[in-house]
């Protein structure tokens, strides 16, 4: 017998005890062996394929299960010693190989082929096989074993690695096009020609927390009495990168130029600011604003509005900087001030856009790392759970395709304008924003309840700003239930109003102060330590943009109550939908 025999006694430990004692006994005698009747029709009862070989390897011996597998007769097959031609031509080498290895070594022999089946398909099998020996000499008296099919299983573990190989594509293909994306996105500024500088403060963030571990509470008392530790920390940031707009701002040709000073000698004030966003570190407050006088190129001083927005992991800083030297000396700074003051509200805004940006792909993106996770281990199961590990990637792609559209939905909304209102219908979006809040939800420990509708709903909207305003109030409310004990809930249900709907979000939350609720939509009001006030004000704004209005009210029972009135979309339109 060849190495594929040896392939195929390998796959097979099925051997039944009645068939290993008899397979044994046939084994006793050298050469041709004489079996009796009795022990032949045992070993044909056998639930598993038995083989047996003489000493040199040669098969004489099949049990009748060769007929079920082959359709052939087991004693002709023996006799022409022609049974390899069942085995799978890419297959023979390896078959034959192996259990010729195993002949010359007198070692047990495992192997993996596909055999030709009665019914016309090449099937995986698992063979194994072993030597018998002489108690006295110790010398080969046969070879017996066995095989069993394992071609569903063979088939799917290849698909498992197919999928996996098809994932780990996706992975990269959706991290490329996310970096791309990115890429894409900090291109608004140069758009709008507004002036920007990321900045590396992860180690000074390190730093401060060394101080809170330490038990400091008071961290401007700390600095000074210890300046040397603002020094330290000023020493580990350093400019990432500028825009051509900041640039132009200070004089420079290139960033090299720029970059070759220290971040402390491009502001008059530097200290001062720089100060600043350390206590706001401290704080754990990711945005601050502030004004500073920037130190240019031949001393060029140029006096700028700074909004600051620390990434969500404090690796990294974006601050925007508006000029306003000219407007600070104008005689008609009054009569200017309303149209800059739009302006530098849109830039900071673009800055909080940019977090709220970071915050809303975060969600998918952990989604996806973890969905991605998920499919693996479906497909590390024995046997793999092939339904589940697609479903699951389907969410991979679900996720992927929704941080696109955020991004690219942003970059229209800010550079070409609003985007257009299309007809889409409510309970499915609710549905969706509920899937996509489920882990922010559950890692605050909130139950986010979607109620039933009685009917499908249609308005005019966008649907990815729709989400965006849904997503911020859900999480807000989240946050503001911190503190309750037990059964934070939060409900979305939809209630009809004759020509148009509302989208009611309630919360078992302390609600709002009353001195609050007239202002909670004002810009740059917040009751957050550390909050920009934009939040709810650029919901109110979207919403206006439906023709809609957002409200909000404390309920009667406790908790805070907002409604996002719509007016109802025409019937005729209610059949384009996004």
């Amino acid at each position: 017998m060849t190495g594929g025999a040896v392939t195929l006694l390998g796959a097979c430990l099925g051997l039944t005890a009645i068939g290993t004692v008899l397979a044994e006994r046939l084994f006793a005698a050298r050469d041709r062996i004489s079996e009796t009747p009795e022990e032949i029709g045992l070993l044909d009862r056998v639930p598993q394929f038995v083989w047996r070989a003489n000493a040199t390897g040669q098969v004489d011996f099949f049990n009748s299960e060769f007929r079920e597998l082959t359709g052939e007769d087991p004693g002709q097959a023996v006799t022409r010693n022609d049974w390899r031609r069942h085995i799978h031509p890419d297959d023979l080498a390896d078959f034959e190989g192996r259990w010729s290895e195993a002949v010359a070594r007198k070692s047990d022999v495992r192997t993996l082929f596909r055999i030709l089946h009665t019914g016309g398909e090449y099937r995986w099998m698992r063979g194994y096989g072993r030597p018998s020996y002489d108690p006295q000499t110790g010398a080969v008296l046969g070879w017996y074993g066995g095989l069993h099919d394992v071609h569903e299983e063979i088939l799917a573990k290849q698909k498992a690695e197919a999928l996996i190989a098809h994932l780990d594509d996706a992975v990269r293909t959706r991290t490329r096009e996310l970096l791309q994306s990115e890429e894409r996105f900090r291109t608004l500024f140069d758009d709008m020609n507004i002036a920007y500088a990321e900045q590396y403060i992860g180690e000074a963030k390190r730093m401060i927390d060394g101080l809170r571990a330490a038990g400091i509470t008071n961290f401007r008392a700390y600095i000074v009495a210890n300046p040397h530790f603002v020094d330290k920390c000023l020493a580990s940031i350093r400019v990432n990168r500028v825009n051509g707009a900041l640039l132009n701002m200070m004089g420079y040709r290139d960033h090299e130029e720029l970059v070759a000073k220290p971040p402390t000698e491009n502001a008059v004030d530097s200290r001062r600011v720089m100060t600043q966003q350390l206590e706001a570190m401290f704080d754990e407050r990711h945005h601050f604003m502030t004004t500073a006088t920037l130190l240019g190129k031949d001393n060029r001083r140029v006096t700028v509005a700074v909004g600051v927005n620390a990434s969500a992991d404090w690796a990294v800083s974006l601050s925007t900087h508006i000029d306003i030297t000219e407007r600070l000396q104008a005689d008609e700074m009054v009569m200017e001030a309303r149209g800059e003051l739009a302006r530098v509200n849109r830039a900071l805004t673009i800055g909080a856009l940019s977090s709220s940006l970071a915050h809303e792909l975060n969600q998918p993106l952990l989604a996806l790392g973890m969905s991605a996770q998920a499919a693996k281990r479906w497909l590390a199961r024995t046997p793999p759970d092939i339904a589940q590990a697609e479903a699951t990637l389907e969410k991979v792609t679900y996720n992927a395709e929704r941080m696109d559209a955020i991004i690219r939905n942003t970059r229209l909304k800010l550079v070409r304008g609003a985007s257009p209102l299309v007809s889409i219908e409510l309970t499915d979006v609710l549905a969706e924003t509920a899937m996509l809040l489920e882990h922010d939800v559950e890692t605050k420990r909130v139950r986010l309840i979607v109620a039933p509708s009685p009917r499908t709903f249609y308005v005019k909207a966008v649907r990815i700003e729709l989400q965006q305003v849904l997503t911020n109030i859900v999480l807000n409310a989240a946050e503001a239930m911190q503190h309750v004990r037990d059964n934070r809930i939060i409900r979305i249900s939809i209630e009809p109003q004759g020509s148009t709907v509302a989208i009611v979000i309630a919360d078992n939350g302390p609600g709002i102060a009353k001195e609050h609720l007239s202002h909670i939509f004002e810009p740059f009001f917040t009751t957050k330590a550390g909050g920009m006030g934009m939040g709810l004000q650029i919901c109110r704004n979207i919403v206006d943009g439906f023709n809609g209005a957002l409200k909000a009210e404390n309920g009667p029972q406790g908790g805070a109550i907002f409604r996002i009135e719509l007016p109802l979309a025409a019937t005729d339109e209610m059949l384009t939908t996004d």
